[in-house]
């Protein structure tokens, strides 16, 4: 079993004005994330290496999306339609070699920071 998100480590908040979902990877961010060039193949083989069972692995949506393509080539079972939104997770499980198994987690909802009522 391993997860697969689509996120990293995201730039200052206080630097950011527009929705935090929508703010964009910071330098670290974009060192940590897998890069956008990968194959389906290339991250499927990834994703069978027994190495990584529980691990996190974070990435772009290009490369999720090449992921899924070569799991539903494999006949994924799925629990929701293939999506990935900012901050989503799929739960991936090789059913005893025989088959894959995927799970949909919806990204985190965060309230907005309330704002101090008293100007300074």
């Amino acid at each position: 079993m391993l997860y697969l998100v689509r996120h990293a480590h995201a730039g200052s908040k206080a630097k950011w004005a527009g929705p935090d979902l929508a703010r964009p990877l910071s330098a670290q961010g974009r060192r940590e994330a897998l890069g956008v060039d990968g194959t389906g193949p290339g991250v499927l083989e990834l994703l069978t290496d027994p190495a990584l069972d529980r691990a996190v692995l974070c990435t772009h949506g290009e490369v999720i999306g090449k992921a899924f393509d070569e799991l539903q080539l494999a006949g994924i079972e799925l629990s929701d339609p293939p999506r990935w939104p900012k901050g989503s997770t799929w739960i991936l499980q090789l059913d005893g070699g025989q088959g894959w198994k995927g799970t949909y987690l919806e990204p985190l909802a965060t309230e907005p920071a309330e704002q101090d009522p008293l100007p300074r």
